[in-house]
């Protein structure tokens, strides 16, 4: 099990969506590289969502909206996701930060150097951005990247609330436990290249933002409009909608789609 920090922020409205997915997008990841060391060589890449008009991110988001879920739900006899959500949580960028194992990024941002270089990341974060989350997470790779792939292209990220009155603990079980296996089942009618769980860790004094993060990487974007004409796909899709109304809000949920740029591989330990 690795170790993952997401860091997601929705842009400042005095930015527009080029300026920030660009040059700030690209000052921010030289900032990172030159804290690399202080952060325990972590591995680091952006996720830059599409465009919110993208016939893909749009198709994904019309399969988890309100009316289908809230219709699949009644048939199920359980209770309607949430009505209203936060459209401060429409993420512009994810940044993935990663670690071999979970103790060594405790003892990199536990560290005095460590915590220098989060400090400057919140500053940096905080003039061009309206709202942003930090998730550490423990990383589950359910189906990893196959030796000798290249790093996928585009990645679909959803940040995950579990559906009240369903407690924190028991969702992550039942996501990790049994729904994972089943996407896993599914990979060759996604067709997605790797697929991890995210389960987001806090306690009752530091409530987290999110209780896990689902991450399906993608080869290409082609791969994903492709699919957007499949049945197969999309009877695969359907299979975990209906899944995942037993354990997830997705109406307090949250949903990118975007290209993986600025990838920073840390040096080996030792």
């Amino acid at each position: 099990m690795s170790a993952t920090l997401l860091i997601c922020h929705r842009r400042a409205r005095s930015l527009s969506a080029g300026d920030f997915l660009g040059p700030w997008a690209e000052e921010r990841a030289a900032l990172v590289a030159r804290h690399q060391a202080a952060l325990g060589h972590p591995d680091y890449h952006q996720i830059r969502r599409l465009s919110r008009l993208s016939i893909v991110y749009n198709a994904v988001r019309l399969s988890r909206s309100w009316p289908l879920t809230a219709l699949i739900s009644l048939l199920r006899g359980r209770r309607p996701p949430s009505l209203i959500g936060n459209r401060d949580e429409r993420w512009d960028l994810v940044e993935q930060l990663q670690w071999p194992e979970p103790a060594q990024r405790e003892a990199a941002l536990a560290s005095e150097p460590g915590g220098a270089a989060l400090q400057a990341l919140a500053q940096h974060a905080d003039a061009a951005t309206r709202h942003h989350a930090l998730l550490s997470t423990e990383r589950v790779d359910t189906m990893p990247l196959a030796p000798g792939e290249t790093a996928p292209d585009a990645v679909a990220l959803f940040c995950l609330r579990a559906k009240p009155p369903m407690e924190r603990e028991h969702m992550l079980a039942d996501w990790i436990g049994r729904h994972g296996p089943l996407v896993a089942s599914l990979q060759g009618a996604l067709g997605y290249a790797a697929y991890a769980q995210l389960a987001v860790r806090g306690n009752d004094d530091t409530p987290t933002a999110f209780d896990g993060v689902a991450l399906l990487a993608y080869p290409g974007l082609g791969t994903m409009r492709l699919g957007l004409i499949r049945p197969r796909t999309q009877l695969a899709n359907l299979r975990l909608v209906w899944d995942e109304t037993a354990f997830l809000d997705t109406g307090r949920s949250a949903l990118i789609i975007g290209r993986v740029a600025r990838r920073l591989s840390g040096a080996p330990p030792g």
